[in-house]
């Protein structure tokens, strides 16, 4: 499973991925903004996933399915999610790379996803 999560780390590096979101006031909105370095850029997928992780209790992550609504541009809406620290997993549908962030809820702009750095 590590070396599965290095790989995707890796693949999303070489692809010159990097995002950023920004919450609605309201709190429930998402628009996630998808880049890539020029040249090394797939076909922009239609839709990603936004894993929302508590760091340290099972039960309270959660899920945003966005869609895309522009090119490198993606909506979704945030699940009730309680105050406090959350790691944030941007990947596309078939997991085969991925984005983390942190941030604390409630966030708001700004919140940047990057690959891991594995130096």
């Amino acid at each position: 499973a590590i070396n599965q999560a290095i790989q995707r780390d890796v693949l999303a590096a070489q692809r010159g991925y990097h995002a950023t979101a920004e919450i609605a006031a309201a709190g429930r909105g998402i628009t996630v903004r998808l880049s890539a370095t020029v040249g090394a850029a797939e076909p922009e997928p239609r839709a990603l996933r936004l894993l929302i992780v508590h760091p340290t209790r099972d039960g309270m992550d959660g899920l945003v399915l966005l869609r895309r609504v522009a090119p490198g541009v993606y909506n979704g809406v945030v699940p009730a999610v309680t105050d406090g620290r959350r790691i944030l997993v941007l990947e596309d549908m078939q997991s085969a790379w991925r984005l983390t962030g942190e941030t604390i809820f409630p966030a708001a702009a700004g919140i940047v996803l990057q690959p891991a750095d594995r130096h």
